[in-house]
């Protein structure tokens, strides 16, 4: 759901908004499916029919996919947990918010981060439990929350990027992972 920026996103229909809300609130499909009335596999038909309208993959992660919603501005970030304690990132952990968001394969999501394949599934819910989120999109949807992810368009792609050594490079992230000047 990463490699291209959708031309234009359509809005999400009245009964897809509340299930993608659910979802980035870190809610199962069953759960869902219970609050909105209809069956599990219902909801899960609706989250193929979202991924596909957001010019997506139709098996991405359901990280992907909150991040994708929240992005677009497509659904609102979740409220905060009540007793979330205040905490400022480190590089390692914006990065791992950072490819959670966009990769969905265990290897794409360690190389993004820079850390070992074996270590995705620990440091991840090493951050669930730090962040009280219920799962990853959960997860994702607090960083929204919390500003350690912007909405707006993905960052550029490395064929995108200047070549002129003297160039100033911006992303969406914060300062802590924005690229400095380049050198020769």
């Amino acid at each position: 759901m990463t490699s291209q920026a959708p031309s234009a996103v359509a809005p999400l229909t009245p009964v897809q908004r509340p299930i993608a809300q659910h979802v980035v609130e870190g809610w199962s499909n069953t759960k869902i499916a219970k609050e909105c009335w209809v069956s599990p596999s219902t909801v899960t038909t609706h989250l193929r029919r979202i991924r596909v309208r957001l010019h997506g993959e139709k098996r991405c992660s359901r990280a992907v996919l909150a991040h994708t919603l929240l992005r677009y501005r497509l659904v609102d970030p979740p409220p905060l947990p009540p007793k979330l304690e205040p905490f400022t990132p480190s590089r390692g952990t914006l990065l791992l918010l950072r490819a959670l968001a966009e990769h969905s394969l265990a290897a794409d999501i360690a190389e993004a981060a820079q850390i070992a394949p074996t270590s995705v599934g620990t440091r991840t819910r090493k951050l669930m439990r730090t962040m009280q989120a219920t799962d990853p999109a959960h997860l994702i949807g607090i960083a929204h929350a919390l500003g350690f992810l912007r909405p707006g368009p993905p960052a550029q792609p490395a064929a995108a990027v200047p070549s002129d050594p003297g160039t100033t490079i911006r992303t969406n992230l914060p300062n802590t992972l924005a690229p400095r000047r380049r050198t020769s």
